[in-house]
């Protein structure tokens, strides 16, 4: 009984493993066409954020 439980638990591992064992796929890259006047702005923002120190703004 207790055989068969084991056998049972480790045929059921092996499935489960062979099951989610994937090779992985190398993320496939695309080119964005992006503005850069927009990544400027972002940056300036960003920038602006992480000056700030907490007095109030007028």
């Amino acid at each position: 009984m207790i055989f068969i439980f084991l056998l049972l638990a480790v045929s059921t591992f092996l499935i489960g493993f062979l099951c989610g064992y994937k090779k992985e796929k190398k993320p496939i890259v695309r080119n964005i066409e992006h503005n850069d006047y927009d990544l400027l702005m972002l940056q300036k923002e960003y920038e602006n954020f992480l000056n700030y120190d907490g007095t109030e703004q007028q």
